[in-house]
């Protein structure tokens, strides 16, 4: 799903990318983000990826390309951020076991299946290696850029154990021991996450903030 190459003036209302057979054809912009566009074949794109991974049918309304705009501005974003760092961005040889391992779950451990899938949705497994490499970019991201700074304290934990996780283990299973020990490297995984999220939300919201965005809402209908 990362952006692929064309030529765009951004005060036009379309961009010409090159076409299978070596000429060009009109792809129509759906969103500008600062200096970058997405494309309404952009957004195309990515419904599809997610109606694949999410086994869920084919969705094109306005809303759902709205949706699929929304996380395409972040992914914009995002890579803008990487741009000016010294992020160690992965490469399609960190693709192939994240592939293997999105095959074995969501595909019963079937190439065969995986590639009637993307028959199925109109993608190809290119289409889909790129997905992948992007998730990996951008759980790298959230590593590289919150995750040191990132505290959870024994205290919290056990706050959390005592409130959340005790009543209901006690609950379901009544008269077995329950102790934080069994639980601890869940909930600091769980508090973690949390926090990863909610600064990723607020520099998001920032960033948005200093980002001229503006939506071609003729495509996204």
């Amino acid at each position: 799903m990362l952006r692929p190459p064309h030529f765009c003036l951004l005060p036009f209302a379309f961009c010409l990318l090159p076409s299978a057979e070596g000429g060009t054809v009109l792809d129509r912009i759906a969103v500008v983000v600062g200096t970058q566009v997405i494309t309404e074949t952009q957004i195309d794109l990515g419904i599809r990826l997610t109606a694949l991974m999410q086994d869920d049918p084919l969705d094109f309304s306005g809303a759902a390309k709205r949706k699929e705009a929304e996380r395409q501005i972040e992914q914009k974003l995002i890579l803008k951020e990487l741009e000016f760092s010294r992020f160690p961005r992965p490469t399609m040889s960190d693709v192939l076991p994240r592939l293997r391992a999105i095959i074995q779950r969501r595909f019963h451990d079937s190439e065969d299946e995986f590639r009637v899938a993307l028959k199925k949705y109109g993608l190809t497994e290119e289409d889909f290696e790129k997905h992948v490499l992007w998730q990996i970019t951008f759980l790298r991201f959230i590593d590289f850029r919150f995750r040191p700074g990132i505290q959870v304290t024994e205290a919290e934990i056990e706050e959390h154990f005592k409130t959340q996780i005790l009543p209901l283990a006690q609950k379901a299973n009544p008269g077995k021991p329950v102790t934080l020990e069994d639980y601890h490297d869940r909930i600091e995984r769980v508090l973690r996450g949390r926090r990863e999220d909610g600064e990723l939300n607020v520099w998001l919201k920032e960033t948005r903030a200093r980002t001229r965005i503006e939506y071609r809402q003729e495509v996204l209908q």
